[in-house]
């Protein structure tokens, strides 16, 4: 917590730090081409035209930079906020376990928020939607969702998610476990999905003493988190590296995954996540991160157990190729033989608005989550099928 306004800011203070250079860069090259006698007022005119291009460029980094500060420390000013509230609470006290260590790779930790039952009072419960999914809370422990959070594979931390915690896990209702993961350039894919599964299996083994089901664990992430919950799952191998199997998840939900998701001129379907700072460092392991690529009707056969519901779930109001990307993902995956698969579009919400809003009046993601989640509890998961 003492950390994050440094790492909220750092990027910001970077900007700036790049929009001076650029400048002086610009003004000195200016300055030495116009003290040359043979320069034309056209050249001059171009060059004035190229300096003020990059200025304006660098300018935009920094002014998109600081609206991602803005946002992130909002979060992190509210959340903290309502954290301590909870925690004074003799009802429901929320407990964030911070700082964990899922493995001991580089970004290995998560941090479990859950309602701390031994401390509420004596008349608190869960607040539950059905009698099957309290009769689940009661037998078994709370349902978990694991979130990863967004950033391009570049950036980001599961701080950025802490609103997203705090309101899925207040009313007692859900266990909620933010991993972090490796990020690019240092982290080259697969780390990433292998990070994930070290934490799914983390989880399964742990989460009951925080009052969790570890039958019952959800996956879900936004963005690039999005498109990492979905390649982790699609292609079994990053299971496979931890005894995990389809079966040990109940049910994935990729949000705002078409940011993550590209096409290409050889296949259609050949997407993988944000390729910036050379995330893949080979054509085959761009295949491998592909959802797409790595489904099939003879895999989904020969598996012994069966895949778990896929929901994919994205604003309305994001960019028409993020928009399109995630439907054509949700379609792609459907053809090759995944048997659930739900595309859930939010109307009104852009691509970071569905997230941000997360805890807020504004809010719509979280009783569509908390729709998906009692289903998964009270029915049958080869019948799942959602729907606005």
């Amino acid at each position: 917590t003492l950390l994050l306004p440094f790492s909220v800011l750092g990027p910001f203070v970077l900007s700036l730090g790049i929009l001076l250079l650029v400048f002086v860069a610009a003004v000195t090259t200016k300055s030495k081409r116009c003290n040359l006698a043979a320069t034309s007022l056209d050249a001059s005119l171009g060059d004035l035209f190229a300096g003020w291009a990059i200025l304006w460029g660098a300018m935009s980094l920094a002014l998109w930079t600081v609206g991602w500060s803005i946002i992130h420390l909002r979060l992190w000013i509210q959340t903290e906020i309502l954290v301590i509230i909870s925690k004074c609470s003799s009802r429901l006290p929320l407990r964030v376990h911070s700082g964990i260590a899922y493995g001991t790779g580089w970004r290995h930790s998560l941090d479990v928020w859950a309602v701390d039952f031994t401390k509420a009072g004596a008349e608190a419960t869960p607040l539950t939607g059905s009698i099957d999914v309290e009769h689940n809370l009661a037998a078994n422990g709370r349902p978990v969702i694991i979130f990863c959070h967004g950033g391009m594979y570049r950036f980001g931390s599961r701080t950025a998610a802490r609103n997203v915690g705090y309101a899925w896990a207040k009313d007692g209702r859900y266990v909620v476990v933010l991993p972090n993961y490796p990020l690019a350039p240092w982290g080259k894919w697969p780390k990433q999905p292998l990070a994930l599964a070290k934490a799914i299996k983390w989880t399964k083994q742990n989460i009951a003493k925080y009052g969790g089901d570890p039958n019952t664990i959800i996956v879900s992430g936004h963005s690039a988190g999005g498109h990492l919950v979905n390649a982790t799952i699609a292609n079994k191998t990053y299971l496979a590296a931890e005894d995990l199997d389809w079966n040990d998840v109940r049910a994935v939900l990729p949000m705002g995954s078409g940011r993550g998701i590209m096409k290409t001129n050889t296949s259609r379907c050949r997407e993988a996540a944000c390729h910036w700072f050379n995330l893949f460092t080979s054509n085959q392991i761009r295949q491998d991160a592909s959802p797409c690529l790595n489904v099939s009707q003879e895999i989904i056969a020969q598996s012994a157990t069966a895949p778990p519901p896929l929901i994919f779930i994205w604003g309305a109001a994001e960019a028409g190729p993020y928009r399109r990307r995630s439907r054509f993902a949700a379609e792609e995956i459907a053809r090759r033989g995944w048997p659930q698969v739900s595309p859930l579009e939010l109307p009104g919400e852009g691509h970071i608005s569905f997230i941000s809003s997360v805890g807020t009046t504004q809010d719509t993601l979280t009783p569509l989550v908390s729709k998906i989640v009692d289903a998964v509890c009270s029915t049958d998961k080869n019948d799942l099928h959602f729907s606005l």
